[in-house]
């Protein structure tokens, strides 16, 4: 069995614990290939954030404020797997600095670090072929060496530049690296048996839940417990369960809280039919109002606009197929008014499926994967729009109940 285990900043607070930590992990590696992710001790990454800003208030470059609150991670890295060995067994410390490092990300905005142990929300891309290419090629070879890597959670590479994943990041490093790894399971060790009905401090929950879907602690999660970090939810691979258990089980290997199913795109079909309606002609975009224009006149007409396209020389609007010799009127009334539009057209017999998956925000070529995935079916894609988490593909009418069928059966 391959386990990826995180422990968390409250289980490695001490040498005293991360001894005894060490000492459950080698029993563990002696019956399975084992990786371990470590947070910084205790409270160290935000001791670590406030000095920092005690000497440079004004800070904002995020690789430089990384790479002083990274120090708790590394630090902790290099213990762990220094109590391993004393132990009897072969680990190494997987730092940003190594050739083996396998988190890789892109910032994609300046976003302060939170100075609370929060589940904050990242500002960073993973690079999802990357981090698995490497887990595979420098991490793999490792475990089946018999050798437990321990790597640094929270921290990621942006082209050679450290960045960190977000207070509480550590639990999404560890589900990506279960993913990269295909691993059979990935433990959060945690200060709790479990995840508990209710808040420890507010209510008496002695009995932790033996399972919970990965749903229902999704809605947990973004309403404000801190069992698991939202996102690591979004790389948990179908079929590999995700266990919450306390740091002084005596046994990583049985108990906790077991996190089943995982996050699956939802497919919606839109149930009317659609036709397209392209208006052509010069220099759209530089001309103010042109659009307003066209969908003032609509809805004067109450029709609904089901989606939007427009560029220079090109403006596209889907409306429903029995208001659309209306749509088209209207639009083509507007064209000798307006010297900047040429011709209209209309196409007719058009469907509209929609995909929606918080995955989606985080997953490279996911637009590819689908567009490939139609096409070997036979199915030819007329548009796609994206917005986030949302996937909008235009098709032929006929073609968009066996479309529906295949996304609905496909794992994201």
């Amino acid at each position: 069995m391959r386990i990826v285990i995180k422990f968390g900043g409250t289980s490695v607070a001490t040498a005293g614990q991360m001894g005894d930590i060490a000492r459950k992990v080698a029993r563990l590696s002696r019956k399975h290939e084992v990786l371990v992710v470590v947070s910084a001790m205790g409270n160290q990454t935000s001791e670590l954030l406030n000095l920092y800003r005690q000497v440079h208030p004004e800070a904002s470059d995020v690789s430089r404020v990384s790479e002083v609150v990274g120090i708790g991670e590394i630090l902790s890295a290099r213990l762990m797997a220094a109590a391993l060995v004393r132990r009897g067994i072969r680990s190494i410390a997987v730092t940003p600095d190594t050739a083996a490092w396998p988190v890789f990300a892109q910032a994609v905005e300046k976003q302060a670090l939170a100075a609370d142990k929060i589940n904050q929300e990242g500002a960073a891309l993973i690079d999802l072929p990357k981090t698995t290419e490497v887990c595979r090629s420098q991490l793999l070879p490792l475990l089946r060496a018999h050798t437990v890597p321990v790597v640094c959670g929270f921290l990621a590479l942006d082209n050679g530049q450290l960045i960190t994943l977000g207070r509480g990041g550590s639990d999404v490093t560890a589900t990506l690296l279960g993913r990269g790894l295909d691993a059979d399971r990935v433990i959060i060790v945690t200060d709790v048996a479990g995840v508990l009905p209710g808040d420890p401090k507010r209510v008496r929950a002695v009995k932790h839940l033996p399972k919970i879907s990965v749903k229902e602690i999704e809605i947990l999660s973004r309403g404000g417990a801190r069992v698991v970090h939202p996102a690591a939810l979004l790389h948990k691979l179908p079929g590999q369960p995700i266990v919450i258990m306390d740091y002084k089980s005596p046994d990583y290997g049985r108990g906790g809280t077991e996190i089943v199913g995982h996050i699956r795109a939802r497919v919606y079909r839109t149930p009317e039919r659609l036709a397209f309606i392209t208006v052509v002609g010069e220099n759209f975009l530089a001309q103010a109002g042109l659009l307003q224009n066209i969908t003032k006149r609509l809805s004067g007409r109450n029709i609904s606009i089901y989606g939007i396209s427009i560029s220079e020389h090109y403006i596209g609007l889907y409306v429903r197929e029995r208001v659309a010799e209306t749509a088209y009127a209207d639009i083509y009334g507007i064209t000798h008014t307006e010297p900047k539009f040429k011709a209209v057209s209309i196409l007719k017999d058009i469907g509209r499926l929609r995909i929606t998956s918080s995955s989606f925000i985080e997953e490279p070529g996911i637009i590819g994967r689908i567009g490939d995935f139609l096409a070997l079916s036979g199915i030819n894609i007329l548009e796609m729009n994206t917005i986030k988490s949302d996937i909008t593909i235009y098709l032929s009418q006929p073609d968009t109940g066996r479309a529906y069928k295949l996304l609905k059966n496909l794992t994201f």
